[in-house]
C-alpha cells in the first residue's frame, strides 16, 4: 500500500479537479440555457448531440414550518459518510486518534 500521505494527497487533488470541472460545467450549462432561451426552444441538436431542457419542481418543508408531532411522524432521515480533507501547511506533531465507523 502506498504511503497514506500520498493517498490523501491524490484524494485532495482529485477533489480540487472535480470542483474545477463543476465550475466549467456550470459555465457551459448557462451558455446552453441562454441559447435555448434566445431561440425559445426546449431541445437543441448539433451534429453529434441533443440537449433537452426539463423543468423540475421540488417541494420541501423545514422543521420550523410544521408542528413537531407531524415532523416526528413523517420526517425521513438518511445517514451517509462524508470525507472532508484540508491541506496542512505545517507538519502535524501527533496523529489524530482513530475512531471506529460506528461512533
Amino acid at each position: 500500500m502506498k504511503d497514506f500521505n500520498d493517498i490523501l494527497s491524490r484524494f485532495n487533488n482529485i477533489k480540487q479537479e472535480i470542483a474545477d470541472l463543476e465550475k466549467q460545467s456550470n459555465i457551459l450549462k448557462k451558455y446552453i440555457e441562454k441559447k435555448m432561451d434566445a431561440e425559445n426552444v426546449r431541445v437543441l441538436t448539433s451534429s453529434d448531440y441533443q440537449v433537452t431542457l426539463r423543468r423540475i419542481n421540488k417541494e420541501t418543508v423545514t422543521k420550523k414550518d410544521i408542528p413537531s408531532d407531524i415532523w416526528a411522524k413523517y420526517a425521513k432521515r438518511t445517514a451517509y459518510n462524508a470525507l472532508y480533507i484540508t491541506k496542512i501547511d505545517k507538519p502535524v506533531k501527533k496523529p489524530h486518534r482513530r475512531r471506529s465507523l460506528e461512533s
